[in-house]
């Protein structure tokens, strides 16, 4: 995302905001509290089902419409969050507040709220995680990078600093979790990322997510890449793809699954054999597939997929419906962990936990 298209979605939001402001002004002058709350709550419930259908149920809209419905997300959760605060201030005060007050107020938090989510998808960081396990032999260090949706979201110089911090790292092997490129991503810029990923001078495993191969592109112009220009992009790299595939590391054994809505994704039982007393990571871009996980028997599944919502309040709302979301969970004997990934998906706008690439350490007891 360009500086100018950045500055463009800022101006945009805020004609909004003012046209908006204007449309629930009528009301608002009637100076009733009761309809104060009233107001407040729809737009939470406006912001809320507008994060989504933007988020979960993406393809509903095309493209053009989920830009705006974003920025009238961030108009209404803003918008309400301004009238709550108002309104407890005036049940102190007594008195209601004029119009340019009201409008000045909105106006900020909503620009304020715009230039946190901004902020907050341009900036990846490391979470770190020991594990420890009687099954090694010797300590282990890794990163796991999941949904970087290189080619939209974020600049390349900020793809560039992320790199580089994972290298710092001086990890043993890089784990590629799925969608670190999807459907708005150029042949150009795949082939750039990847060779750049390889260029780090670190073992790279990869596994396949839910928009790599640009499965959508039909609903946003047409795809950019084939699957053979991606498998080239991988094999000219130097980057192992794990496609329901195993790699031995020592005492340590890397089991890559195929994509979960990918047709050829194999069943539990017709993976290959882990052997046993080693210690089994899965890498899995899905988090959901609980059977699969309990059956594989591994210790470790890192997975990315959810964004840990990517706008609020979704990171409140998925659990009403499932589980793993962001953070460490357990199926069976298998601890998992799900990354909040390292962007966000379709624009530069992230209000639910921060960027993240993992750096796990396993260790002997």
């Amino acid at each position: 995302m360009t500086g100018f298209k950045i500055f463009l979605w800022f101006v945009l939001t805020a004609v909004l905001y003012a046209a908006w402001f204007a449309a629930l002004w009528p009301l608002r002058k009637k100076n009733k509290i009761w309809l104060g709350v009233a107001l407040a709550a729809a737009e939470f419930l406006l912001a809320a089902v507008a994060a989504y259908v933007d988020i979960a149920s993406a393809y509903l809209l095309p493209r053009g419409w989920q830009c705006l419905l974003a920025m009238f997300y961030t108009v209404w959760l803003a918008d309400a969050a301004t009238g709550a605060i108002l309104l407890l201030a005036r049940c102190l005060k007594k008195d209601g507040f004029k119009g340019a007050l009201r409008f000045a107020a909105g106006f900020c938090v909503t620009l304020l709220y715009l230039c946190y989510m901004v902020v907050n998808a341009q900036v990846v960081t490391a979470d770190r995680h020991t594990y420890t396990s009687e099954k090694l032999t010797r300590e282990h260090t890794f990163v796991f990078l999941s949904d970087l949706h290189y080619g939209h979201t974020q600049s390349r110089g900020v793809v560039e600093k992320t790199l580089e911090k994972i290298k710092a790292e001086d990890p043993e092997f890089i784990l590629l979790g799925g969608d670190i490129t999807d459907e708005f991503t150029s042949k150009e810029d795949m082939q750039y990322l990847y060779g750049r990923i390889g260029a780090l001078g670190v073992p790279v495993y990869f596994v396949y997510g839910n928009h790599d191969r640009q499965d959508h592109a039909a609903d946003v112009g047409g795809r950019t890449y084939s699957d053979e220009d991606l498998t080239a992009a991988l094999t000219a790299a130097g980057i192992r793809v794990l496609c329901d595939d195993c790699a031995e590391l020592d005492d340590l054994v890397l089991l890559g699954r195929e994509n979960e809505n990918a047709a050829g994704r194999k069943a539990v039982g017709e993976l290959p054999a882990r052997p046993a007393g080693k210690y089994v990571v899965t890498v899995d871009h899905s988090p959901y597939q609980y059977d699969d996980i309990a059956k594989t028997g591994a210790d470790l599944q890192v997975s990315g997929h959810v964004h840990a919502g990517q706008l609020f309040p979704l990171r409140l709302i998925y659990p009403l419906f499932v589980h793993n979301i962001c953070g460490e969970y357990r199926d069976g004997d298998t601890v998992v962990y799900v990354s909040s990934g390292a962007s966000g998906w379709c624009f530069p706008l992230r209000s639910q936990a921060h960027c993240r690439y993992e750096v796990f350490h396993l260790t002997t007891p």
